[in-house]
C-alpha cells in the first residue's frame, strides 16, 4: 500500500475530494501528474529499500481462494473479501478465460482483487468494493490504474512471473461494488457527464478503458447466503467457511453486472 499511501498523501484522495469532484467536476489531480507519479516511485532504484517494483515467484499466478472467516452469528469479518471469494466461485472458467481472485500484482499482499484472464481479447481487473466500503469510487479508480501499471511494468522489464500467466494481453478495469454502494457514494443528482470525462482523461493517459459497474445484490440476502457455507474450521470463535461452485449467486455471474458509466472509447 506504500503507492497509494504516497498517492493520497500528495493528491489528498478522500472523501472531501470525491464529493468535491462531484460538485465542480474538478478532480484532486490530473491524470498526467498520477501517471508521473507512478513512474517516479515504480521504477529499479540501486536501493532496495526504494524499489517498488513487483517481484516474487507467484506474480501474476492465477489463483482462486475460496475461504473465508465469520463471526459467530455466521456473518462475514470483512465482507469485501466474501463477495470476492462469491464472484469467482459464481462464474466458471471456460477453455479460454478464467477467472481468479487475489490475483498478485506486485508482491505480499498487494493484489488485483478479482482477474479475468482471457486468452484472445483483453484481461479485465476488477477493482471490488462492497455495500459500505469507506472508500470513494475515486479511491478505486486510483488503485485499478496502480494495479494497471504495474501490470505493465512486469511485461515492459520482463520481470520473473509464475509460470501459469501466459498472455499479457491489454487490460480493461472495473470499479466493481453493489448498488448500495453506489448510492452512498454517487447521489441520484451526479453528474454523469462530468465522471465519463474524467474516466474518458484516465483512460486516454494510461491507455486503458475503464467502467464502473453495479451488482444487484442486497446486502441482507448475502449474509444469508453465508450461513450456509461449509465450515472447515473453528479457532477462538471465528469460523472459516469455504465457497465452492454449489454456492454460486447468480446476480454475480459476470452477464448480471450493470454498467453505471464508463470511459469513451477510442
Amino acid at each position: 500500500m506504500l503507492i497509494i499511501d504516497e498517492v493520497k498523501r500528495l493528491f489528498h484522495v478522500d472523501k472531501r475530494s470525491w464529493l468535491k469532484f462531484l460538485d465542480d467536476g474538478n478532480l484532486p489531480f490530473k491524470p498526467d501528474q498520477l501517471h508521473s507519479l507512478f513512474k517516479s516511485i515504480i521504477k529499479k532504484d540501486s536501493s532496495p529499500k526504494k524499489d517498488l517494483l513487483p517481484r516474487g515467484n507467484m506474480l501474476l499466478r492465477p489463483r482462486r481462494r475460496d475461504e473465508f472467516t465469520v463471526d459467530a452469528q455466521n456473518k462475514p469479518c470483512r465482507p469485501e473479501e466474501a463477495l470476492e471469494r462469491f464472484i469467482t466461485a459464481s462464474n466458471p472458467d471456460t477453455s479460454s478465460r478464467r477467472y481468479c481472485n487475489q490475483f498478485p500484482i506486485r508482491g505480499g499482499k498487494e493484489s488485483c482483487d478479482i482477474a479475468i484472464l482471457n486468452d484472445d481479447t483483453n484481461h479485465e481487473f476488477v477493482e471490488l468494493k462492497a455495500w459500505r466500503s469507506d472508500d470513494s469510487p475515486l479511491y478505486a479508480i486510483v488503485e485499478s490504474l496502480k494495479n494497471f501499471y504495474l501490470y505493465s511494468k512486469i511485461r515492459d522489464y520482463g520481470i520473473k512471473h509464475h509460470r501459469e500467466f501466459k498472455y499479457f494481453n491489454k487490460a480493461n478495469l472495473i470499479v466493481l461494488a453493489p448498488r448500495y454502494y453506489y448510492q452512498l457514494w454517487l447521489p441520484q443528482k451526479s453528474n454523469f457527464d462530468s465522471l465519463r470525462k474524467a474516466l474518458t482523461a484516465f483512460s486516454s493517459e494510461f491507455d486503458t478503458y475503464i467502467s464502473l459497474m453495479e451488482l444487484s445484490l442486497e446486502e441482507k440476502e448475502f449474509n444469508e447466503k453465508c450461513k450456509v457455507c461449509k465450515i472447515i474450521k473453528v479457532t477462538n470463535g471465528k469460523k472459516k467457511v469455504c465457497v465452492s461452485t454449489e454456492d454460486a449467486i447468480p446476480e454475480l455471474a459476470r452477464d448480471n453486472w450493470r454498467l453505471l458509466v464508463s470511459s469513451e472509447r477510442s
